[in-house]
């Protein structure tokens, strides 16, 4: 597949639809050759993809699973989406971890 572009990808929509190709073509990877724009597009897509991956993993061992102060839940995750989570800020991490039902809404209770 041969290219060219002078655009940055920033939109959802952009990042969605490329997730989008990458599946339909049973993509394994991506080379990327070029310049400033191709590099950024990459990096973007990169960034991108471990993030959504590392969600939805997460998401499926909230709804399924308990999370134990252990860290056991962590033997889980994929080996990317666990360095992911564990360069996060500890904020980030403890925010991705609250109660959420399997879309990753997090669920809140107001109680007056």
């Amino acid at each position: 597949m041969i290219c060219s572009g002078r655009n940055k990808i920033e939109t959802p929509q952009q990042f969605h639809q490329a997730r989008e190709t990458a599946k339909m073509l049973d993509l394994d990877g991506i080379v990327v050759v070029g310049g400033d724009d191709l590099n950024t597009n990459a990096c973007l897509l990169a960034e991108n993809f471990r993030s959504v991956q590392l969600m939805a993993e997460l998401n499926q061992i909230i709804a399924h699973d308990v999370i134990d102060q252990g860290g056991s839940w962590k033997k889980k995750l994929r080996s990317q989406s666990c360095e992911l989570f564990e360069i996060l800020p500890k904020a980030i991490r403890e925010q991705l971890l609250l109660e959420s039902d399997p879309h990753g809404n997090v669920l809140v209770q107001i109680d007056y």
